[in-house]
């Protein structure tokens, strides 16, 4: 939220298109890098600023949540899942990578602010966003770097500071929940709290080093260091839904149509109503049934 409001505070034209009285004002096109919780919220207050938002992930399953957050959703023509643990993406192989850097390179030329929110757990983050596309990119742009504190997604970031490079204006800060204190606290203590009351039942408080979350939280236990925690298993991909294929009914023998058969049918069917139709006028009060 904070990254979209810093761009659009430095960014020199309106984030919604609008067409007024001296002329006709496009609406800002806005890329946003990743699809974890900052990227999905930055997509979204972005989308409710009135830009066109676009979002790129390695995980196939965040297309859905950009899509559903009225972004349109980039691919690339290469095929590879990005899952990781955690949540977080897995480095992605060299072809893939490759890939990548061919389709930021075309959008740059075409955006107006990218913001980047890649990152890989105790890995320094990966360079997305290389010199010779902020080099391509138009006068006046803006790029926010959310992976600042750990290298950068942008090449030519320099973290914990705002400064212009070949008329693209670069923001590096590294306390962005900072500059926004009051939510920060209130969202960081409401986390806390409900993770500390998820542990264990009521008066019954205990440390469960199972429990993939609370060990990956544990630094020393009894005076023991239990630091780094081991490596959450990896989840297999799903496996690709396979079609049933029913079996087919062989097919009847048709046989030949038989004429005789339809026509007695219908014939029945006319007597029998002739003759209910007679027999109720035989037996009705009014003579003018016995004339039908």
């Amino acid at each position: 939220y904070k990254a979209v409001v810093e761009a659009a505070n430095h960014f020199g034209r309106f984030f919604t298109g609008q067409i007024t009285a001296a002329g006709k004002v496009p609406p800002a096109k806005v890329l946003v890098i990743g699809g974890g919780v900052a990227g999905l919220s930055a997509i979204g207050t972005a989308k409710n600023m009135g830009a066109i938002v676009r979002g790129f992930d390695t995980r196939a399953a965040v297309k859905e949540q950009i899509e559903s957050l009225g972004a349109e959703f980039l691919e690339v023509d290469f095929k590879e899942s990005g899952e990781g643990v955690g949540g977080y993406a897995k480095e992605m192989s060299k072809e893939f990578i490759e890939a990548e850097m061919k389709l930021f390179a075309k959008q740059c030329e075409e955006v107006d602010i990218v913001i980047t929110t890649a990152l890989i757990p105790g890995k320094k983050a990966p360079t997305l966003i290389t010199k010779k596309m902020i080099e391509s990119m138009k006068p006046g742009s803006v790029v926010v770097d959310l992976a600042a504190e750990t290298g950068g997604n942008i090449e030519t970031i320099k973290p914990g500071e705002i400064y212009t490079y070949k008329d693209v204006i670069h923001i590096g800060y590294t306390d962005l929940p900072s500059r926004l204190p009051t939510q920060s606290s209130t969202l960081y203590a409401n986390n806390i709290s409900k993770f500390f009351l998820s542990m264990t039942e009521k008066d019954n408080f205990f440390i469960d080093l199972n429990d993939e979350v609370v060990r990956g939280a544990i630094i020393l236990n009894e005076g023991k260091l239990l630091w780094p925690p081991p490596r959450p298993k990896e989840v297999p991909a799903a496996a690709a839904p396979q079609e049933t294929k029913l079996a087919k009914a062989p097919p009847k023998a048709l046989l030949p149509a038989d004429y005789f058969r339809a026509t007695f049918k219908d014939a029945i069917l006319y007597t029998t109503g002739l003759g209910s139709l007679i027999g109720l006028g035989a037996v009705a009060p009014n003579a003018a049934f016995t004339t039908m």
